[in-house]
């Protein structure tokens, strides 16, 4: 574990993304660090995660939320990102694609179901709940949630229920959660430059059709 070399990556992220915003931002923001810092002390996150949660809350800073990361919001669930602006609040979390070895021949069904739970498990604490992902990364969004509640079926539900039982077992989704699970906008991450851009899931959709398409239609050679 080394953590100066976790710290520096920080500041070095953190100096990127507040280098022109006015000082409470930046005093902010190395609150969060600190934070993040003293959780690596204790093995609890990596830096890649780190940087993407950083540069998600000088974002969610800089739309004068108050923010945390890594906060417990219920029992055995800890969101990434969380803000509170008024009474509204927001919980990003983040979705790198990572898939771990035991599901090296399923990558897409076990990143699917990862999602769905995701979104069935967050969204009830929000009042808008984000998705954030980098740009090398092309987020598989479900049908299920490309609709409101109101318009999902009884079987596009079961099929992401049955698909939630088969990775998470223990505890299981509720089926109430993913029938009323919400994901209100998608966050771009650009690490490179520290950017957060937001957008909508149709605009998402739109924007990544092709490259979608694409990986879907090529074969082995």
């Amino acid at each position: 574990m080394d953590v100066k070399k976790f710290d520096s990556d920080l500041k070095t992220i953190s100096e990127r993304v507040s280098k022109d915003q006015a000082r409470e931002i930046k005093q902010k923001l190395d609150e969060i660090r600190l934070h993040l810092v003293g959780m690596y002390k204790s093995n609890l996150v990596k830096i890649n995660h780190s940087v993407i949660e950083l540069i998600c809350a000088h974002q969610l800073l800089i739309e004068s939320y108050n923010v945390n990361v890594e906060r417990k919001i219920g029992e055995n669930l800890i969101c990434d990102v969380y803000g509170e602006r008024g009474e509204g609040r927001i919980i990003v979390e983040i979705e790198t694609g990572f898939v771990p070895p035991s599901h090296a021949l399923e990558p897409s069904s076990y990143t699917n179901a990862r999602i769905i739970s995701k979104i069935a498990r967050y969204s009830p604490f929000a009042d808008k709940f984000v998705l954030g992902t980098t740009i090398s990364n092309i987020l598989p969004v479900p049908e299920l949630f490309r609709k409101l509640p109101r318009m999902r079926t009884v079987n596009d539900i079961n099929n992401a229920k049955n698909l939630c039982d088969a990775y998470y077992a223990h505890p299981q989704i509720p089926i109430e959660q993913i029938t009323y699970g919400e994901m209100h906008a998608i966050f771009i991450i650009d690490v490179d430059l520290g950017r957060v851009k937001e957008t909508s899931i149709e605009d998402y959709l739109i924007d990544t059709k092709s490259i979608r398409y694409q990986r879907a239609n090529t074969g082995p050679d």
